[in-house]
C-alpha cells in the first residue's frame, strides 16, 4: 500500500473547503435562482436566439462590445437540452469548482506541497459575492474565462516540470478558452502569446514547439479578427486619470466581494496583495514555464483591471467579482511559488480564518440579492400563469433588477410566446386600448426620499377617478439616480367598495420607463404610493388606458 504524502492533511482540508463552498453555491442556485425565466441580458439574448435564421451568426455576434462564442454555444446547448435556465447556473458552479481545484493543484505543484492557506482559492472563486453571476445562467461565460485561466496556468505548470507536447497542446486549448471570452480574452492575449513564445524559445522538442506556435497563431488570429470587427464605440465614460485609477483598483478589489468590506479597505488589500506578488516574482530566479505562466496571468489580470477602468469607468459592479478573482488568484500563486514560507501552525490558523472571513463577509449581500431575485421572479411567474398580458408584464417588471428590459420587455414576451418558449406559450394577446391623459393631475411631480423616516412613510398622491371605463393606468417615470429595489403601488376601491392594489418597479438605473397598472372598469379613490423608495424619481405623465 503506497504511503500517504506528508502534506495529506492540507490536501484533504483544502479540497474539503472546495466541496463545502460548492455545496453552498449549489444550494444558493437551487433555492434562489429562477429556473424558467431569463435574467437581465438574457431577455434580449433569448429573443435574438429564437428569431435567428443563422445559429452560427448568433453565436459569433456581438453582445454589447464583446463576443462570447464559446459561452453562447454552451449556453444555447444547455437551454436546448434542459428547456430551462438552471442548468446554466449549475454549469457555472461546476466550472468555478473545477477552476478552484485546478488552482489548488497548481499551487501545490509550484511549491512542491500543499498548505492549508491554499483554502483561500476555493473561497475566492465560490463565495456568495458571486451571486449576480450565479443567478444568471448566461454568466457561465465569465466562469468559462476563469476556468480557462485556471486550466491554462495548471497545464503550463506541468509543462514547466518536464511535461511533453500533450501538456503544451492542453495549455493551448485552455488558453484558447480564455481568448474567446469577450473583452477579457482580448486583453489577456498579449501575455499568453508572450508566454508561448518564451516557452517555444526554450523548448527544443519539435512537437512541443509545434503545439505552442499553433496556439500563438490561433490566439493572434482570433484577437486580430475581433479587433478589426469591433462595433461603433458607445458613449465614453469619464477617462480622467483619477477615474481610471479608481475604476482599475475597484476591479482588482471587487473579487473579494462587492460589499465584503469598505471599498477603500478592499482596494488597499488588493494593492498590497498585487505588490507582494510582484516582489515575489521579481525576486524568483527560477523562471520556468510554470512561474512564467503565473506572471502572465497576473499581468493579464492587471491589464483587464486597467482596461475596465478605462473602458467602463467603474470596477465595482457585482458581475465583475468573478473575473476579478483571476488576478487575485494569480497573486496567491505567485506567493505559493516564492521562497516565502510561514510556520506550519500559522498556516493552519491563517488558512481557515482567511477562507472563513471571505465566505462569511459575502453571505449577507449574496443572500439579499438572492432573496430579491427570488421574490421578483416568483411574482413574475405567478402573473405569467395568471394570464397578465405582455404590456402589463412589462409595465410591472420592466424596471426591476432581474428583468431590466424596460418597455422592451413586452416585445420580448411576445417573441417568446410566438415561438412557444417555456411558460410564455400561454400568454394572452395584449388588449386593444388607447391612452388618454388623466385630467386633474399636475405633472411632473417628484417622489423624494431625503431620509430613512420619509422612506418608511412615503407620500401618497391622490388621483382623480376616471370619467370613463378603463382597463389600466399608465405612468411615465424618469429616474435620475440608480434606484435599486423599490416599488410604486397604486391603491383603489372596486365597484363593491373593497380596497385593491397593484404595484410596479421604477427603473433600476437612470432612464425613462412606462409603468402600467391593470384596473377594473370604474375604480374610485385612487392613490399612488411609493413603497420603500430609496432614490427620487419624477412622474412625467399619468394616462388612462381605455378600451379601443
Amino acid at each position: 500500500m503506497p504511503a500517504l504524502p506528508k502534506d495529506w492533511p492540507a490536501v484533504v482540508f483544502t479540497h474539503l473547503v472546495a466541496v463545502a463552498c460548492t455545496g453552498v453555491a449549489g444550494w444558493f442556485v437551487h433555492t434562489q435562482a429562477a429556473a424558467a425565466l431569463p435574467m437581465v441580458d438574457e431577455w434580449q439574448l433569448v429573443a435574438d436566439w429564437l428569431r435567428t435564421d443563422s445559429p452560427a451568426g448568433w453565436i459569433l455576434a456581438h453582445h454589447n462590445e464583446h463576443r462570447y462564442p464559446a459561452a453562447k454555444a454552451v449556453w444555447a446547448a444547455a437551454l436546448t437540452a434542459s428547456g430551462g435556465f438552471r442548468v446554466g447556473q449549475y454549469i457555472t458552479v461546476g466550472l468555478l469548482t473545477s477552476a478552484a481545484v485546478l488552482l489548488l493543484w497548481t499551487a501545490r505543484g509550484l511549491r512542491g506541497y500543499a498548505r492549508p492557506t491554499d483554502a483561500i482559492l476555493p473561497a475566492l472563486l465560490l463565495h456568495l459575492g458571486h451571486s449576480y453571476n450565479l443567478l444568471m445562467s448566461y454568466q457561465l461565460g465569465f466562469a468559462l474565462f476563469v476556468y480557462g485561466a485556471a486550466g491554462w496556468v495548471w497545464a503550463a505548470g506541468r509543462l514547466g516540470r518536464g511535461g511533453g507536447w500533450g501538456w503544451a497542446a492542453l495549455a493551448g486549448v485552455y488558453g484558447s478558452l480564455v481568448v474567446v471570452s469577450g473583452g477579457f480574452g482580448l486583453v489577456f492575449t498579449p501575455p499568453l502569446v508572450g508566454w508561448a513564445l518564451l516557452s517555444w524559445h526554450r523548448r527544443v522538442n519539435t512537437h512541443r514547439r509545434a503545439a505552442l506556435i499553433l496556439s500563438v497563431l490561433v490566439w493572434v488570429g482570433y484577437s486580430g479578427w475581433i479587433a478589426l470587427t469591433l462595433p461603433a464605440s458607445a458613449p465614453q465614460p469619464d477617462r480622467t486619470p483619477d477615474s481610471v485609477i479608481a475604476g482599475s483598483v475597484g476591479f482588482l478589489s471587487v473579487g473579494l466581494g462587492p460589499q465584503s468590506a469598505p471599498r477603500w479597505v478592499c482596494g488597499g488589500v488588493a494593492l498590497a496583495f498585487v505588490a507582494t506578488a510582484c516582489v515575489c516574482l521579481l525576486r524568483d530566479r527560477k523562471w520556468d514555464a510554470g512561474r512564467t505562466a503565473v506572471a502572465a496571468v497576473l499581468v493579464g489580470g492587471l491589464l483587464v483591471a486597467a482596461a475596465t477602468g478605462y473602458a467602463r469607468g467603474h470596477g465595482v459592479a457585482g458581475r465583475f467579482v468573478t473575473p476579478s478573482a483571476v488576478g487575485l488568484a494569480a497573486c496567491w500563486l505567485a506567493l505559493a511559488g516564492s521562497s516565502f514560507r510561514l510556520p506550519a501552525w500559522v498556516g493552519w490558523v491563517l488558512g481557515p480564518v482567511a477562507a472563513g472571513w471571505l465566505c462569511w463577509a459575502n453571505v449577507e449581500s449574496g443572500l439579499r440579492e438572492g432573496y430579491y431575485t427570488r421574490v421578483v421572479m416568483t411574482d413574475f411567474t405567478r402573473d405569467l400563469h395568471a394570464g397578465l398580458p405582455p404590456v402589463f408584464l412589462a409595465g410591472r417588471y420592466g424596471g426591476s433588477v432581474p428583468v431590466f428590459g424596460g418597455d422592451g420587455t413586452a416585445e420580448h414576451v411576445r417573441v417568446y410566446r410566438r415561438y412557444g418558449f417555456g411558460p410564455f406559450a400561454a400568454v394572452p394577446d395584449d388588449p386593444r386600448f388607447a391612452v388618454v391623459p388623466a385630467s386633474g393631475v399636475s405633472v411632473p411631480f417628484v417622489y423624494e426620499c431625503p431620509s430613512e423616516e420619509y422612506a418608511r412613510s412615503p407620500r401618497a398622491v391622490r388621483l382623480p377617478d376616471p370619467d370613463r371605463a378603463v382597463i389600466g393606468l399608465r405612468m411615465r417615470v424618469d429616474c435620475r439616480v440608480p434606484a435599486g429595489w423599490q416599488r410604486v403601488s397604486l391603491h383603489w376601491r372596486d365597484a363593491a367598495g373593497k380596497e385593491q392594489s397593484a404595484w410596479a418597479y421604477p427603473p433600476w438605473v437612470t432612464g425613462v420607463l412606462h409603468l402600467t397598472f391593470p384596473l377594473p372598469d370604474r375604480p374610485t379613490d385612487l392613490k399612488l404610493v411609493a413603497d420603500g423608495v430609496v432614490q427620487p424619481f419624477t412622474v412625467d405623465a399619468v394616462e388612462w388606458m381605455v378600451p379601443d
